[in-house]
């Protein structure tokens, strides 16, 4: 544990693209630190602020499933003219399955169940009909999310390339 004491959740917005619902924890030392320091910008909210531990660590880990697939198919495209390789892909999506296994086990140990809104759901069929390079990776992904349950599997993309 810091020195900081103020815990600020932000969660990215629509405007990210598979970003979106992801959720970041930033400390400060009060709430003055953060006041002077945060400045609103479209790509994200702030969820809460002023919580203790255990508060931040269920709002981290309320977040769909297939959300940290979405964000690792953004990353994988951040990078303009960066030639997309099976070696890339299999460490980003490794990675990705090790920290989604972690993620459900914490939800599971926390007694999280993530219910799916219609927001969320169209927000998925956008990102389906992504007409970019990333596009093929979101339906892939996506088509095997199961959001009645928030369940998503390990992931292989050996197919899609």
């Amino acid at each position: 544990m810091s020195d900081r004491s103020y815990i600020v959740i932000f969660e990215y917005t629509k405007v990210t693209g598979g970003y979106y619902k992801c959720r970041t924890r930033t400390d400060y030392l009060d709430k003055a630190e953060f006041r002077a320091s945060y400045k609103t910008i479209p790509q994200e909210i702030v969820v809460a602020e002023g919580i203790n531990e255990e508060e931040a660590e269920r709002l981290l880990y309320s977040v769909p499933a297939v959300c940290l697939y979405t964000a690792s198919v953004e990353k994988l495209f951040e990078t303009p003219g960066v030639e997309l390789t099976l070696f890339h892909l299999q460490i980003v999506i490794a990675g990705t399955n090790l920290a989604a296994k972690h993620a459900s086990e914490r939800r599971f140990e926390l007694g999280i169940i993530n219910t799916i809104d219609a927001d969320f759901r169209s927000h998925l069929i956008d990102l389906q009909c992504d007409r970019t390079p990333k596009g093929p990776y979101f339906r892939h992904v996506i088509g095997k999310y199961r959001p009645e349950f928030d369940y998503m599997p390990p992931l292989h993309f050996l197919g899609v390339l």
